[in-house]
């Protein structure tokens, strides 16, 4: 008889075991990406309150914000990190002012984020990276954020010729190394 509740328990143990690592394999997307999504109206008035506007690739299809001064000088093109969006990086754009950049800055929105359509992935967002790159006026500057780190990355490794330099900001090693303890 204990024998027999034993096994119903090592039963229950492994079917409980077996359903979280269903549930993580299938939100694993919405576990690794954290997008806030707002209208494009209400990006609209945030990008008038910042001196931004609108930033379209060569297609006219939006890829996310410009600052309006600075049309001469490197490029800095911004990937931000997981939370937010690409107007919420004003603190990030001051400090590379202060540091010297007198062209313009550019921060691209991943799919998901912001007022871009899509869901976020690790393609779409190389994807976008790409198409960023290709829409500069001229070599840049990238500058990487947390999760915008692997992009700016794969995006300077995939179009080499577009890039003059890549800051790192809070890079990580992977996404295992990421989230261990």
């Amino acid at each position: 008889m204990l024998t027999a509740f034993l096994a119903k328990m090592l039963l229950l143990a492994a079917l409980a075991y077996l359903a979280v690592c269903l549930y993580v394999f299938f939100r694993q997307r919405t576990m690794l990406y954290h997008p806030r999504a707002v209208s494009e109206a209400q990006m609209e008035d945030l990008a008038r309150e910042t001196g931004m506007s609108r930033w379209l690739d060569n297609a006219g299809k939006p890829l996310g914000w410009m600052t309006r001064e600075g049309t001469e000088g490197t490029p800095v093109l911004i990937f931000h990190g997981n939370a937010g969006n690409a107007l919420g990086r004003q603190q990030l754009i001051e400090r590379l002012r202060d540091a010297g950049a007198s062209g313009p800055i550019f921060v691209a929105d991943y799919p998901g984020y912001g007022s871009a359509p899509g869901n976020p992935t690790q393609r779409s967002l190389t994807a976008t990276a790409e198409r960023a790159l290709d829409a500069l006026p001229r070599p840049a500057i990238l500058v990487g954020e947390s999760l915008g780190t692997g992009v700016a990355a794969q995006a300077a490794a995939r179009r080499p010729g577009k890039v003059q330099g890549i800051i790192l900001l809070t890079p990580f090693e992977s996404m295992s190394a990421a989230a261990a303890p």
